[in-house]
């Protein structure tokens, strides 16, 4: 298994099932992770909307209401995702969340969505429908 960026490539090819329904906004500021998380969800068949920061996320979630879950790094410069899934959530409270991160120490809320970087595209994916089930 090689490593890229954040996410772990799958052995084989893999065809991932276009059944993907909704938008995710993405946050994400190491450009080739977000460009990746990007093309994979897209892949999958949903709306992506990427943003680097979380200045741009909420910029992009006010043009934006019908976005549907918000995949945010827990850690970025000039804030954390935490916080900005918050501001989201307080804007729309039907918001899902869900958070990843390299380095998770544990402290998230029971309950809460965490994806584990590296991830494969299988459990991203996974991630997003989970989020949207509930």
């Amino acid at each position: 298994m090689t490593v890229s960026k954040g996410v772990a490539d799958e052995p084989g090819p893999v065809a991932q099932p276009k059944s993907g329904v909704g938008t995710v906004l993405v946050v994400e500021d190491a450009d080739g992770l977000r460009a990746l998380v990007v093309r994979v969800l897209q892949r999958q068949g949903y709306t992506v909307l990427p943003a680097a920061d979380a200045e741009e996320a909420i910029r992009l979630f006010d043009q934006n209401p019908s976005i549907d879950v918000v995949l945010t790094d827990l850690e970025m410069p000039g804030g954390s995702g935490q916080a900005l899934a918050a501001e989201l959530v307080k804007r729309n409270p039907a918001l899902k969340v869900v958070y990843m991160s390299g380095v998770h120490d544990g402290g998230l809320e029971p309950g809460i969505i965490f994806l584990q970087k590296p991830f494969t595209a299988g459990a991203l994916g996974g991630k997003i429908r989970e989020a949207l089930g509930r």
